[in-house]
């Protein structure tokens, strides 16, 4: 099974030790689930990003790491921390107006 170039960018090139508990690196998993194509259904995705130990990690290294496109031309996309790439977009905003302020 090919695995998504994205799953690769964001966690193989960021080796971090909470990765070792992330659910979606579980034997079984398959990592394409976090990579459905626009208007596929990424229920499944967010479900185990729902109750992953660490999402909260996941959802953080995410907003720091990638932006819409990255400086490298990684673009973010997927299912991390249990949100979308427009959720995460979102939650970039507000970080930064929050931080205007």
């Amino acid at each position: 099974m090919e695995i998504h170039r994205s799953y690769k960018a964001n966690f193989e090139n960021y080796p971090l030790s909470w990765l070792n508990e992330a659910s979606c690196t579980k034997p079984g998993v398959d990592p394409n689930i976090f990579f459905a194509s626009r208007g596929e259904v990424t229920k499944l995705a967010k479900k185990i990003c729902k109750r992953c130990v660490v999402r909260e990690q996941c959802l953080d290294n995410a907003l720091k790491t990638f932006d819409t496109f990255s400086s490298s031309g990684e673009e973010d996309e997927g299912i991390i921390g249990g949100t979308s790439p427009r959720e995460r977009k979102i939650l970039r905003s507000n970080i930064q107006n929050n931080n205007k302020q």
